[in-house]
């Protein structure tokens, strides 16, 4: 809305006048309410005026009497106007009926100024029973003039310019004269109409007997005044009817006169109105009248006030009634009130807690003041009683509130000021909270009340204070909210603001202050740039990691960020990759499946599960390189479905190279030491069949020669341990030629099928075995996991202590996807140092023990493991030997 116009002046969008009165309805209906009754009192008096300036045409100055009632009638219409606008804005039609108002009362008392000399000139009360004496006395003259000058016309004519209504009669009662004014007044009486009696009517016979009494009276009385009717051409009239009589050329005359009382009656009854008006104004109003005649000790309570109190209205008031509703504790200060009020004459106030309707303690507000005699003493007090339970606990909360804004104002961490907006982009500290006088270093004092320049010479430099009128005009001129981040010095450390600045507003909708919040964010700063930094040397780790990062997106199906390493390995950059837009046409067409395998199962891990994966990926420069990369899921949406992959990988080229040359190696290795191995068990098979033979053969020879004994002996067993050997270096090379069959088991079978084989050797060992949680399944070879359980066990047989039974425990447990089986004995033990060199082929740590084997059970052993992906340990132990084996699932 623009503001200034004709639209605006006529504009009704104006905040109503009830927001002056917080719509509290008590305030805003005593208002409307005195408003309601000021206007139809007004509308009452404009027309009452107007009627009596009709009836008496006689008066002069028929002017007066409009003016007054269009002034009064149009006071009544901005009382309208003043209920109007509790609900509506519309000031400017308002203005314009005060326009029209105040032209129409300066007209009238321009009008009243011009006739004052006329005006004053119209007798007074006082002066008109003056003029009624002078008519009695002139009544008496008129006799002895009649006596002398017989001028009958001339007694007429006094009659009628009489302004009185007269009616002159005989001694009979006839009527002999009526005067022009009760012609005009009552109107011409017909023919018919001749004695006195048919135009005067009463409820008693006192006025007929009053004239009766005149008319007999010898001597004359004095003249006396009645009340009645004069009924007259269809009228009745009250009046006040005056009877003189006295002689006239011997003959008794009598003079009625009649003063209209219509007009008072009128009054009376409006005034008969207003009382009830204004009793059904103080039966409706939710405050309680009361008045109190502190000479007798009596009261008049209004209805409403017994009823707030708890007291029926039919009991008699007292002023007892009132004061022993008073709670205890506030009696002495309710009667203090009240004895101060007569000391000082001030207007009475309290406060205080009484019994209400519902007999319960609740906060009453009395007010009232006194009329006092010439003395100073007291006459009569009289005022109101509110009940302002709810306003007070309202005050109580809003005060409760204001306490804790202020507790939050001062005990914030945050900075909290206002401005007040100065002409030439000067501003004004009207307040600041503790807060922000501390982070300038000085005293709240120090701070209020001084404008931007005067505490930019105390604290600030010259750059800073400009900074900051350029923001605080920024938002004051705009009329926007202004945030910003701004670094204020505080001593010598650099302080970080997030500063925000609102704008109020005066009801033309200019901004008049400025209220502005700052919050400390140094820490945050600090962190930031901590942040930035700790950001950029982690960008310069990756770069420098021998591996290449990529972050995947699920959702788009392209990387968002690589390393420069992935650049390096790949020669392509991410802008690269973006312009290609089948990523998967980068990968080998023979790894393509498991690499799209490899994505379902990633997208389908566990948090923080890595997932390796081996495949071949196109260069830049068109050649095939091989990577070995590690994935993992690093976010999740809110339904926890995977967006963003993490992967690292190297080229592992030259690697798998090697590892293609090794395994040929390999290869060529074991194929050779099974042809070596099966090619010496022939040459081996003869040696020792001959050695027997003739062992055998010269056996009679060698009787007694125990040396030569002794070597033979030696001789056979060196060739059974070389067999044994060669058919343990046989078995492991089977091991890595032969077609392995997995199958689904559980360690017990497995243990079981060993148990099955050591059958005899732990029977003749007295050997015990005890297996715990062995039903947990896995996937293995039946021909050849057995054999790890067999080799152990037989090993604890031969490694047994001396006189002590060997006994073997064997635990299985699962931890998450892996299964660990503990393996103890109660033998010899291995020591420590040797762990490791026990898995080594044909590696034999105690050569003094008269024991059999060729070393190569723990190698065949680890051999088995590694083929069903799992490992072999040995711990140590101080009792025996312990041997861990870990599967995985």
């Amino acid at each position: 809305m623009e503001i200034n116009t004709l639209a605006s002046f006529f504009s009704q969008s104006y905040m109503p006048h009830g927001h002056c009165y917080l719509w509290q309805s008590h305030i805003l209906w005593a208002n409307v309410g005195s408003d309601i009754i000021i206007a139809f009192s007004y509308f009452s008096i404009a027309y009452l005026i107007q009627v009596f300036a009709n009836t008496r045409q006689d008066l002069r100055y028929p002017w007066i009497f409009f003016l007054f009632s269009a002034f009064i009638l149009l006071c009544g219409v901005t009382h309208l106007f003043s209920i109007y606008t509790v609900w509506t804005g519309a000031y400017g039609i308002q203005g314009v009926s005060k326009i029209i108002t105040a032209g129409v009362s300066l007209t009238t008392a321009l009008y009243l100024f011009k006739i004052r000399k006329q005006l004053i000139k119209i007798p007074t009360l006082q002066q008109l029973e003056g003029v009624k004496k002078e008519l009695f006395e002139m009544s008496g003259a008129k006799d002895e003039l009649q006596a002398k000058l017989s001028n009958h016309k001339l007694t007429e004519f006094m009659l009628d310019i009489l302004p009185l209504s007269t009616i002159l009669i005989n001694s009979e009662g006839q009527i002999q004269r009526v005067n022009k004014n009760f012609k005009k007044e009552f109107g011409k009486l017909d023919k018919t109409t001749t004695h006195i009696s048919q135009i005067i009517e009463s409820d008693s016979h006192s006025i007929e007997h009053h004239i009766k009494q005149c008319l007999a009276a010898n001597p004359l009385i004095e003249p006396t005044t009645v009340i009645g009717h004069v009924i007259c051409n269809n009228k009745n009239v009250p009046v006040d009817i005056t009877v003189s009589s006295d002689f006239f050329e011997g003959q008794q005359l009598t003079l009625v006169s009649f003063k209209n009382l219509s007009k008072i009656k009128d009054v009376e009854q409006q005034l008969l109105d207003s009382h009830s008006r204004l009793d059904r104004a103080i039966d409706a109003t939710e405050d309680g009248i009361w008045e109190w005649n502190i000479e007798t000790n009596e009261v008049n309570y209004s209805k409403t006030l017994m009823a707030m109190i708890g007291q029926s209205p039919d009991i008699p008031a007292s002023f007892d009634a009132w004061h022993n509703h008073i709670h205890p504790d506030f009696v002495k200060e309710v009667d203090d009130a009240i004895h101060q009020h007569f000391k000082t004459k001030k207007k009475y106030k309290v406060q205080y807690l009484g019994l209400n309707a519902q007999q319960e303690y609740g906060w009453f507000y009395s007010i009232g003041d006194s009329i006092f005699d010439e003395k100073g003493q007291p006459i009569v007090m009289s005022g109101s009683l509110r009940y302002i339970h709810e306003n007070k606990l309202l005050e109580s909360r809003v005060k409760e509130k204001r306490d804790i804004l202020q507790a939050i104002y001062q005990g914030a961490n945050q900075a909290i000021w206002v401005l007040e907006v100065l002409p030439n982009q000067e501003y004004r500290f009207l307040d600041v909270n503790d807060t922000t006088a501390q982070k300038l270093s000085l005293t709240r004092e120090q701070v209020v009340n001084k404008t931007l320049t005067e505490l930019g010479e105390l604290v600030l430099t010259p750059d800073i204070t400009t900074t900051l009128r350029n923001n605080y005009f920024s938002c004051s001129n705009t009329g926007e909210v202004v945030e910003y981040i701004e670094m204020l010095p505080q001593g010598t450390d650099e302080k970080w603001y997030q500063t925000s600045l609102y704008p109020i507003y005066n009801d033309q909708q200019q901004v008049i202050k400025v209220v502005g919040t700052a919050i400390d964010i140094t820490a945050q700063k600090q962190v930031e740039q901590e942040l930035a930094k700790n950001e950029e040397f982690l960008e310069s780790i990756i770069n420098s990691a021998v591996c290449g990062l990529y972050l995947y997106d699920l959702n788009k199906q392209q990387n968002i960020k690589i390393s420069q390493r992935y650049t390096s390995i790949t020669g392509y950059t991410l802008d690269d990759l973006h312009s290609n837009e089948n990523l998967l046409s980068l990968f080998h067409p023979d790894d393509l499946d498991a690499v799209l395998q490899h994505m379902e199962q990633v997208v389908g891990s566990n948090y923080n599960e890595m997932l390796p994966l081996e495949y071949r990926f196109k260069h830049k420069n068109g050649n095939w390189i091989w990577c070995y990369s590690l994935d993992t899921i690093v976010e999740r949406d809110e339904s926890g479905a995977p967006t963003i992959m993490l992967g690292t990988f190297v080229d592992v080229s030259s690697h798998k190279i090697l590892l293609d040359k090794l395994k040929d190696s390999n290869e060529s290795l074991e194929r050779f030491a099974f042809a070596a191995s099966h090619d010496l068990q022939e040459p081996l098979r003869k040696i020792t069949a001959f050695t027997s033979s003739v062992s055998q053969r010269i056996a009679p020879m060698l009787a007694n020669d125990e040396k030569a004994k002794y070597e033979m002996s030696r001789l056979q067993s060196a060739a059974e341990r070389m067999r044994g050997m060669i058919q343990d270096l046989l078995q492991l090379s089977r091991i890595n030629t032969s077609q392995t069959t997995f199958m689904q088991t559980t360690i017990e079978e497995i243990i079981n099928l060993a148990l099955d084989n050591l059958d005899y050797l732990i029977a003749e060992n007295n050997a015990k075995v005890v297996v715990e949680n062995v039903e947990i399944a896995l996937s293995a070879d039946l021909s050849l996991l057995p054999q790890v359980f067999q080799n152990l066990i037989s090993n604890s047989i031969k490694f047994n202590k001396p006189q002590q039974p060997p006994e073997i425990h064997i635990k299985v447990k699962q931890i998450d996807s892996k299964i660990l089986v503990e393996y103890t004995d109660n033998g010899i033990g291995i020591d420590h140092k040797y762990s490791k060199d026990i898995f080594t082929p044909f590696k034999r740590l105690r050569q003094d023990l008269q024991v059999s084997g060729s070393g190569m059970g723990l190698s065949i052993c680890r051999q088995i493991m590694q083929i069903h992906n799992g490992q072999i340990q040995c711990l140590e132990h101080t009792n025996g030997a312990k041997f861990t084996l870990e599967f995985q699932l």
